[in-house]
């Protein structure tokens, strides 16, 4: 794989990969990377994408709103340091949630809201 176009995908999982397998975000993260390219390290898993950055962001996007999911958020880290004079690669975080999965878990479990909503940090590694 060409080291330019090798980007890593940090999904950020606070709590346990239960809860966040049964958000369906491993499909997601799988439609991206060969079983070879996928690893689950603590409560996270790293995925190295087979596509460019901003295809990564994109096929990350569809693959959720397919699965039903809602993107709250997408945070530019790259265009945020920017502001201050930092230089770095593609960084982004893209936050989502599927609302009735919160309508059935915070009644019964509120602490689970410290999870939610879910996080996928995809960034552009230098080598």
């Amino acid at each position: 794989m060409d080291n330019l176009n090798r980007i890593l995908l940090l999904v950020v999982v606070i709590g346990s990969l239960a809860f966040f397998a049964a958000a369906g975000q491993p499909a997601a993260v799988a439609a991206l990377a060969g079983p070879a390219q996928r690893t689950e390290k603590g409560n996270r898993i790293d995925v190295v994408s087979a596509h460019p950055f901003a295809q990564t962001i994109d096929n990350l996007t569809k693959a959720l709103k397919e699965q039903g999911m809602m993107i709250v958020a997408t945070i530019d880290h790259q265009n945020m340091l920017t502001m201050v004079g930092a230089r770095i690669k593609g960084a982004k975080t893209i936050e989502f949630g599927k609302p009735d999965m919160g309508k059935m878990l915070l009644p019964m479990h509120p602490e689970v809201g410290l999870e939610m909503p879910g996080k996928i940090y995809v960034w552009e590694r230098s080598d």
